[in-house]
């Protein structure tokens, strides 16, 4: 991840693509799709890595018509954060 740059992850039957820029009050930008139907479920705009897992879990959650089991939803959401929080740390943003 560059100043302005994007990283795509994987999270059971969805997909989030995290854009990041540091010059904007809101530096993360999540949208998240549904790989079952291709459809865009969300768009949201946050000021930390925690603020960013923790909408997008409340969203896999919300959109949960595919039967996620809890504990993996909550595992690919901490994967997530784990990967942004190095990702962030290389770019020495931390």
């Amino acid at each position: 991840l560059r100043r302005s740059s994007m990283k795509t992850f994987k999270l059971l039957d969805y997909t989030a693509q995290v854009f990041y820029n540091k010059d904007q009050h809101y530096p993360f930008c999540l949208h998240l799709y549904d790989n079952c139907s291709g459809k865009q479920l969300h768009v949201g705009y946050y000021v930390s890595v925690e603020q960013l897992c923790y909408m997008t879990h409340l969203e896999m959650l919300d959109w949960q018509y595919h039967a996620l089991n809890p504990v993996k939803t909550l595992f690919a959401i901490e994967e997530m954060k784990e990967s942004l929080y190095l990702l962030m740390h290389v770019m020495g943003e931390d």
